[in-house]
């Protein structure tokens, strides 16, 4: 019972420490209303999913999902460290084109290989 009050506490301490400016800037990030458009649908935790039906709803925002919630979400993340991710899809497409060209070298092996193969078979049929 004390811990829980402790917890309770430290929770409500910590929502008090929250500027007026920071909630109205999340406010404006994160929770407007909107369209998420043509959908498709992704794994998450059903736990994930199960908090968010939970907690949206209490954000008291009308016309906001889910989908809308995460979408938003997610933009900001992409956005956020769009610089980290385009140097990891850089060295993706670098260690991509390396598999690629050792792959066509290894078609080529095949093909000069099958050809060769096939040059005896004629020649032994022709002698």
């Amino acid at each position: 019972m004390a811990t829980e009050n402790n917890n309770a506490a430290a929770t409500n301490k910590k929502s008090a420490s929250v500027s007026a400016k920071d909630t109205e800037s999340y406010r404006t990030l994160f929770l407007e209303p909107g369209e998420v458009g043509a959908r498709k649908g992704i794994f998450v935790p059903r736990e994930l999913v199960d908090r968010l039906k939970m907690t949206v709803p209490l954000l008291d925002v009308d016309g906001l999902t889910i989908g809308v919630y995460v979408t938003r979400i997610l933009l900001d993340h992409l956005k956020g460290n769009a610089d980290i991710l385009n140097t990891l899809m850089e060295k993706g497409k670098k260690i991509n084109m390396e598999f690629k060209r050792n792959n066509q070298l290894y078609k080529t092996f095949i093909i000069l290989y099958i050809r060769v193969l096939l040059l005896r078979v004629r020649f032994s049929l022709i002698s």
